[in-house]
Parts: structure tokens; C-alpha cells; sequence
């Protein structure tokens, strides 16, 4: 080492100096030559020696001036070197400075952007639990409404019990009898056993007579089967004669009320009858009185003129009269064929055959009386069809009824099966929402140990330029040295394939503490050289940047599965409010009848509902699409955050950086279409949901149609927010690429 430096230095002398060193060249020689040619000394030639030993020296001091000043060239000119090096470490320190600076700046605003995140998914977890409360108040409520349903229900269900445990209590006393029976039969065949062991000589009869009771037996059986099905016969005859004598006497108890109202409407025809008859009689009276008079007016008329004119009279009146009697005597006799009574009353009273004028209107009232009599006939009668026409009607109004509220139960009983059905669903949603919530929960705390393994790793990236310093000391002792840059630091060594392994662990979704890499790796043993020190040095700066660019890819890949989680389930919960309105429509429907324009309105309801779900629905194709690009970027393992790496890409790979990027952009644009047509729809949902559906009780529809506006708002805002960050990460990828090649 120390002749290649004085090399470099008589390498690097000037020529001036080389000029004042030739005489002290030529100086030593003569020295040199001098004592060669004098003589040897003899032992006596003191002063000789002495002139050798000072020549000797002489020589000797100046080879030491030679090499002294050679040797202070060297040294100033190590110090220029080391002076250089220093100057070159200040700016290299200089821009690690600004660099850190930038670095600190950058981390800072994505800890901004992760404390605004968290405050929204703290206010999604809030409005998401006033949900749940909301939910939880309904289902109380629909839950008491069927306990009280199935309360009743208990009760009817206790009346069935009590019939079925009656039926048992009569099974079991048959079973009773049936066991006694048996023994009987047990108790017969031990005899025949007995018989059987006493009498082995007669074993040929014994076994025909022990077949013959088994045949028995089994008839027996038979038989009591027989029994048995005719008994269960018997009790359904029974349950059937039971209802068809029910259904008997209540046709019985409607016939007679049937028969006691006809019985009534018959006494009171009766009575109308006889205050006709009686009528009939009177009139018979006043026609005798009648009679009477005219002879009296007879007696007193005589005189001739008078005579021709009543004659004249009496003729034409007589033909009118016996007109008027004709017709009379038809009527009299149709109504004596009809009731009997009045003929008794007509014997009594019989006609005069004589002319006068008080016998037309005996006979006008008469038939009067007989017109009266078959119109207010007729009237009953028409009454009496009209009442029992009535009655008919009503029975049969009454039935209807009856089938009405049986139907009615079989509806209510399908209806509670339906809100059971419907509760249960809504408890599994319930638990779905309590499972989102706790993933949640665990992905904030998962959020706030990697901001602290972040700082963690801020602390360490500030101590190496400190550990640099230490290793370019040489006059220190190397082995205080070591002892104090190594007490810090952990060097790891990797196997050549762990980088590939690290990488794809930092591609999956699970996060992972920074720190626990540096716990599972091994120290490297340090060794006494400063070269090797230097070299393990450098390793472990290789080992701190890696382990940055994989902290920021984890942390990139956890914003990015955050957020896809937060736009799914704003997707879903779209869905589920979209479906719940669809069944608060439905039952309003169902329970009321709708007018002309009622039907038109809920129509252009009907529009805007399928509107919506076509909307959700292209945002989750879009969801979709977006996820299955991130898998496939992914899959082909592509680097998108190449700060920490200066490793340029190959052709292949920035082919399939470019193509992922016109895939995205592509969805970008898919993403603002649909923007467009999510501003067309909420300009119909403001007027839609409050104009056309008013009428649903409990039910605030302004608030609803916020609620549904927002979340379209912000499913349109996490999708736009998505596909610009991988815009944005692929196209620095990109730009980082560029340069790195242009470097190169």
C-alpha cells in the first residue's frame, strides 16, 4: 500500500520540485561513490573513520530530508483528497436533507387524507348504527304486533291440545284394554306351554293345537286391527255426524225462525181477513137499510107523469143494474170460491131483486170493497214472496260473510307467515350489518398501527447518514466502532427468493406490521475489516429502502381496498333500500284501491324505481370491471410505486403498463357517462318519490329520497376518486420509467 502511494505521489510532483531535488541526488551519490573509492581503514587510522562515519551520516540525513519530503507532499496531498470528499458528503447530505423534507411533507398529507377518511367511515359507522337502531325499533314493534298474534294463536292452539289430549286419554284406556288382552292371550299360551311340558307324549297334538292358538292369535289381531280401523271409523262418523247434526239444527233453528215469521205473517193476514169480513157485513147492512128506504120512496110516489118518467128511468136503469150484477155476482162468486167466510155472510144477507137508485151505489161499493180486497191480497202476498226473497238473501249474505272471514284467516295466517319470513331476514341483515361494522372497526385499527409502524420506520430512515459518518472515521479503533454503529442496527440477510415472496404478500389485502420483517430476518456477523463494514453498510441501506417501497405499496394497496370496500357496500346498501320501498309500495297497493290517477302516478313511480336499479346496476358492472383490472395487475406482480427502486423495466413491462392504462382510461370515461345520466336521475328523483307516492303512513319520503340521492352521489365520487388514483399510480410508474431510462 505505501509504495503504490508514494507512486501516485511522485506521479503527481511538479517539475519545479523535481528540480530542487537533483542536487541533493547528486549530493549523496558523490557521498556514496566518495566512500567506495577511499581506502579501507586500517585499525590505527582513527580520523578516517571518523571521516567515513561523518560522510556516512551526512548521506544518511540527506536520504532522510529526501524521504521526509516526499513524505509531507504525501500528506498535503491526502488532505486535498479527504477535504474533497468531505465537501462531496456535505452536498450528498444536503440533498438526503431535502429529500427527507420531501418525504416527511408527502407522509404528512396522506396522514391528513387517513384522518379524513376515518372521521367519514366514523360517520358512516354512526349513521350506520342509527340505522340499525331505527331497524331495531321497527322489528320491536313488528315483533310485539306477533306476539300478540301468536298469543292468540296459543290460545286456539290450547283448545286443539286440550281436544288431542282427550283423544289420548281415550288411546291410552284403549291401550289399557289391549294390554289386558294381551296378557290374557300371554297367559293362555303359558298354559299351552305348560301343557306342552307335562305332555311330551302328545307333542304331535300339542304343536297342532299351539298352531291352531297362534292362527288364533293372529285372528285375534287381525281382528283387533279390524277393531281398531272401524273404531277410528266409528270416531270419523262420529266427528261427522257431530258437524252434519250441528249444520242440522242450525238449517233447524233458521227454518224456524223461518216457519215462526210465516206463522206471524199468517196470524196477521188472519186478522186482516176478518176486519174484511166484518167490513163486508156492515156494507150488507147499510144495502137492507138501503132497501128499506127505496119501498118507503115508492109508497109515496104515484103520479102519472112521474110514473112514465121513473118508468123510462127504471127501464134504462134496470138494464145497467142487471149489467152492474152480472159483473157482481162473477166477482162475488170468484171471491166465495177464494174464502168461504164471506159466503156464510152472503147467505145471511140476501138480495132484493128490486130497482131504486141507493142499489147502484150499493153495488159501486161493493165492488169497491171486492177490488180493495183482492188488490190488498195481492199486496200481501207480493209482500210476503218480497220478505222471504229477503230472508233468502240475507242467509245467503251471511254465508258469503262466513267465507269472507275464512278467507280472511287463511290471508292473515299467510301474512304472519310472511313477516316471520321477512323478520328473519331482516335479523340476518341485522348481523350482516354488525359483521360490515366490526371489519370496519378492525380495518381502522389496522389504519392506525401502520401510521405507527410509519413513524417508526420515519425514525429509522433518520439514523444512517449518523451510521455513515462513523464508518468513514479510520483513526478511531475498529472495534469500538463496530460495537457502537451495530448496537442500532440489525442488518438482515435475504434469500433470493423473499423479495418475490414479500412482494406478493404485500399484494394481498391482509396488513402487516413493517416491523416483523425486521424481527424474522438474521444479523449478519460484522467483521473487523472497515471494507467489509463498509459493504455490510451499504446492504443494509438496500434493506431500509426496500422496506420503504414495500411499506408504501402495502399502505397504496390498503387505501385502495378501503375504498373499494366502502363503494361495494354503498352498492348494496342502494340495493337494499331500493328493495324495501318496492315492498312498502307493494303492501300499499295491495291494502288500498287505487283511482284512475293514483294508477298513472304510481306508473310513473313504477319508471323511476326500474331507472334506479338500472343505474346501481352499471355501477356495480363498473365496481366490477375495476376490480377484476386491480386483480390482473396484481397477477402479472407490476411495481406501481417505483420511488424506492432505481430499476429500469423491461419492453414487456411497460407494454402492459400502457394497455392497463387505455383500460382505465377507458373506464374513466364509462365513469363520467354515467355520471351524466346520475344527474339526470336525481333531477327526476327530487319530483318523482314526493309527487308520486304521498300516501304511505309512516313513512318520510322526502327524507328517503335525500338518503338515496347521497348515496348515488357518493358510489359516483368513490368510483371517479378510484380509477384516478390508478391513473394516477400507473401513469407515474410510467413517468418514473422515462426517466430512469433516460439516466441510463
Amino acid at each position: 500500500m505505501e509504495e503504490k502511494g508514494i507512486s501516485n505521489s511522485f506521479m503527481f510532483t511538479s517539475e519545479e520540485k523535481i528540480d530542487s531535488l537533483y542536487p541533493m541526488f547528486f549530493g549523496v551519490s558523490c557521498a556514496f561513490f566518495a566512500l567506495k573509492l577511499l581506502p579501507e581503514p586500517e585499525v590505527s587510522d582513527n580520523k578516517w573513520l571518523e571521516v567515513r562515519n561523518l560522510i556516512l551520516k551526512g548521506s544518511v540525513n540527506l536520504l532522510g530530508l529526501l524521504l521526509w519530503k516526499v513524505q509531507k507532499e504525501e500528506s498535503i496531498n491526502d488532505k486535498s483528497e479527504l477535504l474533497k470528499e468531505i465537501k462531496e458528503l456535505k452536498i450528498l447530505r444536503k440533498e438526503d436533507a431535502k429529500a427527507n423534507a420531501k418525504v416527511a411533507s408527502i407522509i404528512a398529507a396522506r396522514e391528513q387524507s387517513w384522518f379524513d377518511e376515518r372521521k367519514k367511515l366514523r360517520h358512516q359507522i354512526c349513521a350506520l348504527m342509527n340505522g340499525i337502531r331505527v331497524l331495531e325499533i321497527k322489528n320491536e314493534k313488528s315483533v310485539s304486533e306477533l306476539n300478540e298474534k301468536l298469543k292468540e294463536n296459543e290460545g286456539i292452539f290450547e283448545v286443539k291440545d286440550k281436544t288431542i289430549e282427550e283423544l289420548e286419554k281415550k288411546r291410552m284406556e284403549i291401550e289399557e284394554k289391549l294390554r289386558k288382552v294381551e296378557n290374557l292371550h300371554c297367559n293362555e299360551i303359558s298354559k299351552h306351554k305348560t301343557a306342552f311340558i307335562e305332555l311330551v307324549s302328545n307333542q304331535r297334538q300339542l304343536e297342532a293345537e299351539l298352531g291352531r292358538a297362534l292362527r288364533q292369535v293372529e285372528a285375534t289381531k287381525h281382528d283387533l286391527d279390524s277393531v281398531f280401523e272401524q273404531k277410528e271409523q266409528f270416531v270419523l262418523m262420529n266427528q261427522r255426524l257431530s258437524m252434519e247434526i250441528v249444520k242440522m239444527s242450525n238449517d233447524l233453528d233458521q227454518k224456524d225462525q223461518i216457519l215462526s215469521a210465516l206463522l206471524r205473517k199468517s196470524k196477521l193476514d188472519t186478522a186482516e181477513k176478518q176486519m174484511l169480513l166484518k167490513e163486508v157485513k156492515s156494507s150488507k147492512v147499510k144495502r137492507k137499510e138501503a132497501e128499506l128506504e127505496t119501498l118507503k120512496w115508492k109508497s109515496v110516489s104515484e103520479t102519472k107523469h112521474e110514473r112514465h118518467s121513473l118508468r123510462n128511468m127504471l127501464s134504462k136503469h134496470v138494464n145497467t143494474k142487471s149489467r152492474a150484477m152480472m159483473s157482481l155476482d162473477a166477482e162475488t162468486d170468484r171471491i166465495e170460491f177464494d174464502q168461504p167466510e164471506i159466503q156464510r155472510g152472503v147467505e145471511v144477507f140476501p138480495i132484493v131483486p128490486e130497482e131504486s137508485k141507493l142499489k147502484t151505489d150499493v153495488g159501486h161499493l161493493e165492488n169497491w170493497v171486492t177490488s180493495e180486497a183482492e188488490k190488498y191480497k195481492i199486496a200481501v202476498e207480493q209482500r210476503h214472496d218480497h220478505e222471504i226473497d229477503a230472508f233468502s238473501e240475507q242467509l245467503r249474505l251471511k254465508d258469503e260473510k262466513l267465507e269472507a272471514y275464512r278467507w280472511r284467516l287463511l290471508s292473515m295466517e299467510l301474512e304472519s307467515k310472511r313477516l316471520h319470513s321477512y323478520i328473519e331476514g331482516l335479523n340476518c341483515d341485522i348481523t350482516q350489518l354488525k359483521q360490515d361494522n366490526t371489519k370496519l372497526e378492525s380495518l381502522v385499527l389496522d389504519h392506525e398501527a401502520e401510521l405507527h409502524s410509519l413513524k417508526e420506520q420515519l425514525v429509522l430512515q433518520f439514523k444512517p447518514p449518523n451510521l455513515q459518518k462513523l464508518n468513514f472515521s479510520p483513526l478511531q479503533d475498529p472495534a469500538v466502532a463496530q460495537d457502537t454503529v451495530w448496537s442500532n442496527v440489525k442488518v438482515i440477510k435475504r434469500k433470493p427468493g423473499q423479495k418475490r415472496q414479500e412482494s406478493e404478500k404485500d399484494i394481498v389485502l391482509t396488513l402487516e406490521y413493517p416491523n416483523k420483517e425486521i424481527k424474522e430476518g438474521k444479523v449478519k456477523h460484522v467483521s473487523k475489516k472497515p471494507d467489509h463494514l463498509r459493504q455490510e453498510s451499504i446492504d443494509f441501506e438496500v434493506v431500509s429502502s426496500g422496506e420503504t417501497s414495500t411499506i408504501k405499496k402495502s399502505n397504496s394497496t390498503m387505501k385502495m381496498d378501503i375504498h373499494a370496500l366502502g363503494v361495494s357496500y354503498k352498492i348494496k346498501r342502494l340495493k337494499q333500500q331500493l328493495i324495501m320501498l318496492e315492498r312498502l309500495t307493494g303492501k300499499q297497493e295491495s291494502c288500498e284501491a287505487k283511482n284512475e290517477d293514483e294508477s298513472i302516478g304510481m306508473k310513473g313511480f313504477y319508471t323511476l324505481t326500474s331507472l334506479l336499479d338500472k343505474q346501481v346496476e352499471r355501477y356495480q358492472s363498473l365496481q366490477g370491471k375495476i376490480d377484476d383490472l386491480c386483480k390482473r395487475m396484481h397477477e402479472d406482480n407490476l411495481n406501481l410505486n417505483c420511488g424506492g427502486s432505481n430499476i429500469a423495466k423491461t419492453k414487456d413491462e411497460t407494454k402492459r403498463l400502457e394497455r392497463f392504462l387505455e383500460e382505465t382510461f377507458q373506464l374513466q370515461r364509462y365513469i363520467v357517462a354515467t355520471g351524466q345520466k346520475l344527474m339526470e336521475v336525481q333531477a327526476k328523483i327530487a319530483t318523482g318519490f314526493v309527487s308520486n307516492v304521498e300516501e304511505i303512513e309512516n313513512f318520510d319520503m322526502k327524507r328517503f329520497a335525500d338518503s338515496i340521492r347521497t348515496l348515488f352521489t357518493e358510489v359516483q365520487r368513490g368510483l371517479e376518486l378510484r380509477i384516478s388514483r390508478i391513473i394516477g399510480d400507473l401513469g407515474g410508474t410510467l413517468a418514473c420509467d422515462g426517466i430512469i431510462h433516460l439516466k441510463m
